[in-house]
């Protein structure tokens, strides 16, 4: 526990056996080597004051509690489970990747705030946000989630930056159970039987996004309610099916914003395939431009069925 105003280092491996918690109680904790978390146990981070890390290892648990900020620079790929449930966590822009495996878990609950300053990938690893929390990623960086990553939001998801959400490998998911807002520039990408979903309530699809590989076929859906229903929209932003994907959806909003300038972009490559109720484009007043684009062709293979002629009995064989 710091008890006193000054930054308390510690430059030495910490080892969390047993149950504990880093108290920030009146000034920061700042933490510059490793801290290794022992499976089965919990480091609870509390109090209001700031704390500064830069890796974890151990199959244990971290959770935050206190409603100061944590600053986190990894530079090796994480293995223990992060339950973030007050104040806010920045990863540190650093030029290295940050990465989540296949034994790690985040979780952002209540009303806490993750901002990924640097590009992010999970691996294997589960992501959830809580809908009265908030997750970030910082202009020119990317959030990959990879290799059957769910990726859960509860609630809406507006990538109002720069930024690039890429949702790869067969399994991958990204859900949300509310819109789906892509502004600012932001970019959402689906490849390699990745796939993206927008639910409406606990059993209402509204978004699912896979393509062709190795392992099979997938498509891209979405489905709308009667009621209360929304939409994908881009103000600016960018929305790509490629690699003979299908897609199905109900209303379609490109560049739905009044504010001149905008863009929002849906593009159709390589042979994919996109249905849907409604499709609008720059419907409000004001010098906007919603476009789509649609390049290559339909492959052989996945070209619509030729109607069969009708069948003709063969002439019967004449006596000689």
């Amino acid at each position: 526990m710091n008890n006193d105003a000054d930054t308390q280092t510690f430059s030495n491996t910490v080892l969390v056996g047993a149950g504990a918690s880093f108290n920030a109680a009146s000034g920061p904790l700042t933490f510059s080597s490793l801290v290794s978390i022992v499976a089965g146990n919990t480091l609870s981070l509390d109090g209001a004051g700031a704390f500064s890390f830069k890796n974890f290892n151990g199959l244990g648990t971290l959770t935050k509690n206190g409603a100061g900020t944590m600053t986190w620079s990894p530079t090796v790929a994480q293995e223990s489970d992060f339950a973030i449930s007050a104040g806010t966590v920045n990863t540190t822009a650093d030029g290295s990747t940050d990465t989540f495996n296949l034994n790690s878990s985040l979780a952002v609950n209540g009303t806490s705030i993750v901002n990924f300053n640097e590009n992010t990938t999970f691996d294997s690893a589960p992501l959830t946000r809580a809908s009265g929390a908030t997750v970030t990623v910082a202009a020119g960086k990317t959030l990959t989630i990879q290799n059957g990553t769910d990726a859960t939001i509860t609630g809406g998801f507006l990538n109002n930056n720069a930024s690039t959400i890429a949702v790869t490998g067969a399994g991958s998911t990204f859900t949300t159970t509310s819109s789906f807002t892509i502004n600012g520039g932001s970019t959402t990408n689906i490849t390699a039987g990745g796939s993206g979903f927008q639910r409406h309530g606990p059993n209402q699809r509204r978004y699912l996004g896979r393509r062709h590989s190795d392992c099979g076929w997938q498509r891209i859906e979405f489905r709308r309610r009667a009621a209360g229903d929304r939409a994908i929209r881009h103000n600016t932003g960018s929305l790509t099916f490629s690699n003979i994907s299908t897609g199905a959806f109900g209303p379609h909003l490109r560049d739905f914003t009044s504010t001149t300038g905008t863009n929002g972009t849906l593009n159709i490559n390589s042979g994919a395939t996109v249905t849907g109720t409604s499709l609008v484009l720059a419907n409000n007043t004001g010098a906007t431009t919603g476009a789509v684009s649609i390049n290559g062709r339909i492959p052989r293979s996945h070209s619509p069925a030729r109607p069969r002629p009708p069948w003709v009995p063969p002439a019967e064989a004449q006596p000689t």
